[in-house]
């Protein structure tokens, strides 16, 4: 946000010189103002996201040797830019390239993350590749998609003495599970309870008893991201060797 205050050339401020006093009063005022309404704004611009940044990383298309480089990648466009070592620039779609992996400058861990094909949201009756990022590999796949919520927050200033709303982004994620015996890939809805208990339960009906004797066991409650984290692992553990 800028910020853009008028003054007055000091030769004429000088023909108001009785009213100096008043004057710095409210410059002070005005002044305290304008810094507090920056800070408040900056809660909004100091936002930093993996999206936004170049990761080190590795990108293997479909029809050429893997390459190395920096990557800026792009969920929602199904994207990336790849910057190599001398400089050029290369952009890919997920048509292009079967996975790419990148060590996030942001999040300090390695991601890996797939072209998987998908029904577009375009076009329900047409499937192309999309980006998922792999969180848990087995049996059972658990994948996810980045995607930004808005949310509005309130902070309170003190120069107005109340709070005020400011809109903020803030990262979440679209989960998926992945069979690969069966090559189903399905939106898993983890806000419903019940729906998320039954479509893990269609994935693992070949563990059903193993699987609820498991969620009894320790107490999983499945509404909590780690308990069906556990569960899917748990699962997978069944078809090591």
């Amino acid at each position: 946000m800028k910020c853009y205050l008028s003054y007055r050339p000091l030769s004429k401020w000088l023909f108001f010189t009785p009213l100096l006093p008043f004057c710095r009063l409210s410059f002070v005022g005005l002044f305290l103002m304008f810094f507090l309404t920056l800070s408040f704004f900056s809660k909004v611009e100091a936002q930093r996201f993996s999206t936004d940044l170049w990761h080190q990383g590795e990108v293997y298309p479909f029809q050429e040797a893997p390459l190395k480089g920096e990557v800026r990648y792009n969920f929602e466009q199904n994207s990336l830019i790849l910057k190599l070592d001398n400089g050029t620039l290369r952009s890919f779609h997920a048509s292009q390239i079967e996975k790419f992996f990148i060590n996030d400058a942001l999040k300090k861990q390695t991601r890996y993350i797939f072209s998987l094909p998908y029904f577009s949201a375009k076009d329900p009756n047409y499937q192309t590749l999309h980006f998922f990022e792999l969180q848990i590999e087995g049996e059972l796949n658990l994948l996810s998609r980045e995607i930004f919520v808005q949310d509005y927050l309130y902070a309170y200033n003190p120069y107005f003495g109340y709070s005020q709303p400011y809109q903020v982004l803030r990262e979440s994620q679209e989960w998926f599970l992945f069979e690969i015996e069966g090559s189903r890939l399905v939106a898993f809805q983890t806000e419903d309870k019940n729906l998320l208990r039954e479509q893990l339960l269609s994935f693992m009906a070949n563990k059903k008893e193993q699987v609820l004797a498991f969620i009894q066991e320790k107490d999983l409650k499945l509404q909590k991201q780690a308990d069906w984290f556990a569960l899917i692992r748990y699962y997978n553990t069944l078809f090591e060797n």
